[in-house]
């Protein structure tokens, strides 16, 4: 993994289109706290925005965890006044936080859908102990130790979360004033339209002891009390290489993704 950070605004725009039918896709950062790996995603016909971690530079902590950065991240979406919809998403981290900003949102910003890149459930695929990110040699030692502190935070507020997978979860969004998909408890909620990009392969052992529960078909999402994903489409490669070494089928899975989203928000 070879990469600058970005560290300038919220939301970063990664590609611009001028097919304004589709909705814009914003992606969130993953552990590391960069967007880079989404500079690597071929044209999606799609404008997309890219979401990083605003405390990279400074490693100070999210007091509030993951809802904090959420909220956050919902104020920054808000500010591109995004007019007809939009499709959260975000590869590891970065899925998970997009289910927390899609809750966020709720009743501000029409979210058409949600595509978690390869995200386990945090509930219970937390892994136990930090992962060893493959860096390339070029990779500047300051930024091996900014990623590599931002992905041990991140791990600690995530084996801190508990993800929304039960009803009152979808009754009223933390950090709102009213209910985040309906109004009356006993109606189903309006979830937002999930898609789970699942990476097929396992991580080598040298890389990350900790990949368990890669045989779940829906990596542990399906233990919850909602069917929260709706569609999975596999990546070939593993979690690490899928951007670097499989940027089209990764590309061709994001729009087939955004293409169902898109089609089931019309309907």
């Amino acid at each position: 993994m070879d990469f600058q950070a970005n560290v300038y605004g919220n939301p970063s725009l990664i590609q611009a289109s001028k097919n304004f039918s589709s909705l814009p896709l914003y992606l969130i950062h993953d552990g590391g706290g960069t967007i880079y790996a989404y500079h690597l995603l071929p044209d999606l016909g799609r404008t997309l925005y890219g979401i990083h971690n605003p405390k990279f530079e400074s490693g100070n902590q999210w007091k509030g965890g993951l809802l904090e950065m959420a909220q956050t991240y919902a104020r920054d979406i808000e500010k591109t006044k995004p007019q007809n919809g939009i499709i959260l998403g975000g590869w590891s981290l970065g899925g998970i936080l997009a289910i927390e900003v899609a809750r966020k949102l709720a009743g501000r910003v029409a979210v058409a859908g949600v595509i978690m890149i390869d995200s386990p459930c945090p509930n219970i695929m937390a892994p136990a102990q930090e992962p060893k990110v493959p860096f390339q040699r070029s990779c500047p030692p300051r930024l091996r130790e900014r990623v590599q502190k931002c992905i041990g935070d991140s791990l600690r507020m995530v084996q801190r979360h508990t993800a929304p997978t039960k009803r009152a979860d979808w009754s009223v969004a933390p950090g709102l004033s009213g209910p985040a998909g309906h109004g009356n408890s006993e109606e189903p909620p309006r979830l937002p339209y999930i898609v789970l990009l699942r990476a097929i392969g396992k991580l080598p052992e040298e890389i990350n002891k900790t990949d368990t529960g890669r045989e779940l078909p829906l990596l542990g999402w399906e233990t919850g009390e909602l069917e929260l994903i709706k569609k999975v489409l596999d990546v070939p490669g593993h979690h690490f290489n899928m951007f670097e070494d499989h940027p089209d089928k990764l590309a061709a899975q994001l729009k087939e993704a955004c293409a169902i989203i898109e089609t089931n928000h019309s309907s």
